[in-house]
């Protein structure tokens, strides 16, 4: 599954590029419309990045309008992250660019596309309702990757070499 969501990562990367965002600004804007206000240091957590990358990223997005920071009453050092209106549009818009399906997914028969789509479905469905093992939920959608155990030590990016395809990997239970 890892190596397919490699190889259409292109698809992504050109949806967002469409809209002059990478994809760390992506997903702040998805943070912060579908979550609500955050704080610098909770977006750096669901990020998985240093409060301080969140800086750069903040400044770039509310230069365009599309994120503000906003004063916490009471707090006069704590500012909280919040998507503008304009923010909710674009995601709205690179949402539904992304709904599209990307060729490798498009070229199955609709049964495949049916079946598929009834899968995805069970297994978000499962990982909403933490039914999954623990270590596997995120601090966003409530699934993360699971611990994976090798024979040699895995590539951090897989999709630069082609060691990922001889490679053994079985998950390890929690």
């Amino acid at each position: 599954m890892i190596e397919f969501f490699y190889t259409q990562r292109s698809h992504f990367e050109r949806a967002w590029a469409e809209f002059d965002l990478t994809k760390q600004q992506s997903h702040v804007l998805h943070v912060l419309t579908k979550e609500g206000a955050h704080s610098s240091r909770q977006l750096a957590q669901i990020l998985g990045c240093d409060a301080s990358n969140v800086t750069g990223l903040i400044d770039r997005l509310e230069a365009r309008g599309l994120v503000t920071r906003q004063n916490v009453p009471g707090d006069r050092r704590l500012r909280m992250l919040a998507v503008t209106h304009a923010g909710a549009r674009l995601h709205r818009r690179i949402a539904a660019r992304l709904a599209q399906a990307p060729p490798a997914i498009a070229a199955l028969q609709p049964t495949e596309l049916l079946a598929l789509r009834d899968l995805m479905a069970q297994a978000l469905s499962h990982a909403r309702s933490k039914k999954c093992p623990a270590g596997f939920r995120s601090s966003v959608s409530g699934a993360a990757a699971p611990r994976v155990e090798t024979s040699r030590r895995a590539p951090q990016y897989p999709y630069h070499s082609n060691a990922h395809k001889t490679q053994r990997v079985r998950t390890v239970s929690q």
